[in-house]
């Protein structure tokens, strides 16, 4: 069976990029022994890294830049931070699915709920949500937050 390398190395290691660029906003530069280190992966290898960053590179989640050399040695130039995806990945960046977030914080509140008329009145809330449709649902909770929120 294959190694679950999104939980055993790559998102720990995408969140340490996010912690060190978050501390340091201004360095353009993150470096992958300083994440290496802060995600507690000291016994990677230096090829276990690289393949890591190339996996978020590729999957849109990290903003870096890899070089092969001569003899097919790989190098990171330079990582620059996370993408909105990498954001998103490790909740530092709201969800672009208003309505899948809506949906989710409801299902908690109705299953914390002690009260059986809030619960009913929660469950029937996110069942008409769901009824709707997502297109429908979306531009609904759009023009909810737009005039909540001032209309920007």
């Amino acid at each position: 069976m294959a190694r679950d390398l999104w939980n055993t190395t790559d998102l720990p290691l995408l969140r340490a990029f996010g912690e060190v660029a978050e501390e340091e906003p201004l360095n353009p530069l993150l470096s992958p022994q300083v994440a290496q280190d802060r995600a507690g992966l000291a016994d990677l290898s230096f090829d276990e890294i690289i393949a890591s960053v190339q996996r978020l590179e590729q999957g849109g989640l990290l903003h870096a830049t890899l070089y092969r050399a001569g003899g097919g040695v790989w190098s990171i130039v330079n990582i620059s931070g996370l993408t909105e995806k990498g954001l998103r990945a490790v909740g530092a960046w709201p969800s672009d699915d208003l309505l899948s977030a809506l949906l989710a914080v409801l299902e908690e509140r109705e299953s914390a709920e002690d009260d059986p008329e809030v619960k009913t009145l929660l469950q029937r809330i996110r069942d008409a949500l769901r009824s709707l449709g997502p297109q429908v649902a979306t531009g609904l909770l759009v023009n909810f937050v737009s005039r909540v929120s001032g209309g920007w």
